[in-house]
């Protein structure tokens, strides 16, 4: 159990290929026939395809509408760029690119929602300076689609992109691709490093999907276009992420995310903020009849660390890595202290937190942590979990709290690579 997706689409084939990837992320789908389209509110992301001609009237202005046409059509590739909606999506669909979009989208939701941004408009300024590194061949289609609506600097090399990158605010930062382009997801580790760069969004274009798109995902990348998208679609992709962006900034500048309580090891946000979030979210998910749960991640005792030294922040900069490959674009992640991290995740039930949770255990198992001078094999760390059913308000975020940290308890006294869940059903 997730976010609430719906597609509007009468293609059989379309939503069975949507099916597939939102079961693989976890996302929970309603198909609807454009002939029976309900009440839209209560909704987290809206798919529609182009012939079902989405009356926008009817959409709340604070749920992302992505339009999904034909890759074979040109007129509806036309009507959907052209469109209110905020993005498009492409049939057939990329399973790593639709799930790239799926995260970075409900993630816009999720933010806007929590500053109350509905009057706000998606679109931007047509002057948005872009950044786009990559050698002249592989950047010239971005920048023939792009240089028209906004402003195009262009870097050759990763090293220049990168401190070119770090002096400015970005936007959309685009990393172009071609066959012979190194490896992108160094480079985009090197930039989630940097403060100036930790939020910037990132968009990787490239001729043909392969493993490297993956990884640069998995590092950090917002979203991934291929080559054939038109320039319509590509300037729509960056506007919905500099949107995305301007919301972050405006989190940021009403103190609702204040960088104070902001960890610069790890890039993730301090427990003062899961607290300040939780109860709002805890209200809402009560008002949808949703479950929550919150996990608690503890390194366990390192063998080569002396007794009583703090885990080095190396080890929980690579943790950091294992769970941002294993959570969804909303998720809510901070360090919550020295040794331990805390993941809010919203919608899911005990049974799902404790299938994320056991995947997270052996990843990081699994996971090569450089602890000093020496390569430590197998850092494992004991989670505890707790989910609550029908929880609202700071009195239930308490109580969550201290019933995840009850379970971590018994997990780690149960010994290393342990996990505990508990839950609790409360009157609604």
């Amino acid at each position: 159990m997730s976010a609430n997706l719906v597609y509007v689409t009468a293609n059989a084939e379309r939503s069975e290929a949507f099916k597939t990837i939102c079961a693989d992320e976890n996302y929970e789908l309603t198909i609807c026939a454009p002939e029976s389209v309900g009440d839209f509110a209560t909704y987290d992301l809206i798919f529609c395809d182009v012939e079902a001609a989405l009356d926008f009237d009817d959409v709340p202005k604070s749920i992302p509408v992505v339009a999904v046409y034909a890759a074979s059509n040109i007129l509806e590739m036309i009507t959907a760029v052209d469109g209110p909606s905020i993005d498009v999506l492409s049939f057939p669909f990329s399973p790593v690119e639709t799930a790239s979009r799926l995260r970075c989208l409900s993630r816009l939701h999720m933010l806007q929602g929590e500053l109350n941004l509905r009057r706000r408009k998606a679109d931007q300024d047509v002057s948005l300076p872009v950044l786009v590194i990559g050698s002249a061949e592989s950047r010239f289609p971005v920048v023939d689609a792009l240089n028209s609506t906004f402003n195009i600097e262009c870097v050759d090399d990763d090293m220049t992109g990168l401190l070119r990158a770090a002096q400015g605010q970005w936007p959309c930062v685009v990393l172009a691709l071609n066959e012979t382009s190194r490896d992108p997801a160094a480079m985009i580790r090197q930039m989630r490093v940097l403060d100036r760069t930790r939020t910037t969004p990132i968009l990787v274009h490239t001729t043909l999907p392969d493993a490297r798109c993956i990884a640069a995902l998995q590092a950090g990348a917002n979203d991934m276009a291929l080559g054939m998208a038109s320039p319509a679609e590509l300037t729509k992709r960056i506007k919905a992420l500099a949107l995305r962006k301007s919301v972050l900034d405006a989190l940021r500048a009403a103190s609702i995310a204040p960088l104070s309580d902001f960890d610069h090891a790890t890039g993730l946000p301090g427990p003062t903020q899961l607290m300040r979030s939780m109860p709002a979210s805890l209200e809402r998910l009560k008002a949808q009849g949703k479950p929550a749960s919150l996990l608690l991640i503890a390194v366990d005792p390192l063998a080569d660390m002396p007794e009583g030294e703090s885990v080095p922040d190396s080890v929980m900069l690579a943790l950091t890595q294992v769970l941002r490959r294993s959570l969804r674009g909303f998720d809510y992640a901070c360090r919550y202290s020295s040794d331990c991290f805390a993941i809010l995740m919203p919608g899911t039930d005990a049974s799902g937190a404790e299938i994320v949770a056991n995947r997270i255990c052996a990843e990081i198992k699994s996971e090569k942590v450089r602890l000093k001078d020496a390569c430590k094999d197998g850092t494992t760390a004991s989670i505890g979990l707790a989910t609550m059913v029908a929880s609202g308000g700071a009195e239930s975020a308490e109580h969550m709290i201290a019933m995840a940290t009850d379970s971590l308890a018994k997990a780690r006294a149960m010994g290393a690579a342990q996990v505990v869940a508990q839950e609790l059903q409360l009157a609604a």
